[in-house]
């Protein structure tokens, strides 16, 4: 089997991304785990405050669409 995770680029996403991967793995040892790392729209703007962006899911925004469109699993 195996299962695409997502996650953004950041130095702390891939350690928590990484992780994951151990976890999902114990008692699956033919999973195969692979990766999708990306950068999220908020990136974009660094400008503004978070408060101050007028949509909402700027964080999740882009991983939604993601998921919806198979690109991954998790």
């Amino acid at each position: 089997m195996r299962v695409t995770l997502a996650s953004r680029r950041s130095e702390l996403a891939r350690i928590q991304a990484y992780s994951s991967r151990r976890r999902a793995a114990t008692g699956r040892p033919h999973t195969e785990i692979k990766y999708s790392f990306y950068d999220h729209s908020a990136i974009e703007n660094q400008n503004d405050p978070l408060w101050q962006m007028p949509e909402k899911g700027v964080f999740t925004r882009d991983f939604r669409a993601g998921l919806l469109r198979g690109d991954f699993d998790l």
